[in-house]
């Protein structure tokens, strides 16, 4: 009986050794490390297509302040781009232009009836370059306050904008005089068409009584 006593004691020993050997192994295991969480910053696409919107848009405008017809038309879009003497696009009387015409814009002889004066309710009766003068580059706006997507209701006219073209990018360039009632704006609509901003749409907007 002794004898068996012992081998029992024995193998309890044994037994404690090995789950104290596995046990001090577990504890001194590598710890796994966890992967890190990435932060959340927008994803390079959309930054870089911001930047390519804003930057096709500088383009337009130098081409607009040169006067250059063929490179204005050059960024048109495929379906033509739409003319707005006030900031309410109106779809039924703005005039809408196709590359060809916007290429000739600054020597087409041809007077079109671009809709209304916003102030006096006059028909704005021009050819093309007095148009451009009047109510597109009516001032340097390669100089102007640059902005976004912004919903801009200063004046008295509703800016519909962005429910004409909804899903486009809108680039105001924004000029600010000296009072309240000094500014005057120019917003170019934009969508992408196989990769590149084309422009849609061509909006001036000024302060009207």
């Amino acid at each position: 009986m002794t004898s068996r006593r012992w081998q029992v004691a024995l193998a309890g020993a044994i037994l404690l050794l090995v789950l104290g050997w596995l046990m001090l192994g577990r504890d001194h295991e590598t710890p796994k490390t966890l992967p890190a969480i990435a932060a959340a910053t927008p994803p390079p696409a959309v930054a870089a297509q911001r930047d390519d919107a804003r930057a096709t848009a500088d383009r337009i405008v130098a081409a607009l302040q040169a006067r250059d017809g063929p490179a204005l038309a050059a960024l048109v879009h495929p379906n033509g781009v739409r003319l707005s003497p006030s900031a309410f696009v109106d779809v039924d009387t703005d005039v809408r232009l196709t590359a060809a015409e916007v290429a000739a814009l600054w020597h087409d002889p041809q007077v079109r009836h671009w809709g209304d004066a916003e102030a006096s309710g006059d028909p704005i009766e021009l050819n093309g370059a007095d148009y451009a003068r009047r109510y597109i580059v009516d001032h340097d706006y390669s100089v102007a306050t640059v902005s976004e997507n912004a919903v801009a209701n200063r004046g008295t006219t509703i800016d519909n904008a962005a429910t004409i073209y909804p899903g486009a990018t809108r680039i105001e360039y924004l000029r600010q005089g000296a009072d309240a009632t000094d500014w005057s704006a120019l917003r170019l609509i934009m969508v992408p068409v196989d990769g590149q901003w084309r422009l849609v749409g061509i909006v001036h907007d000024q302060w009207a009584p």
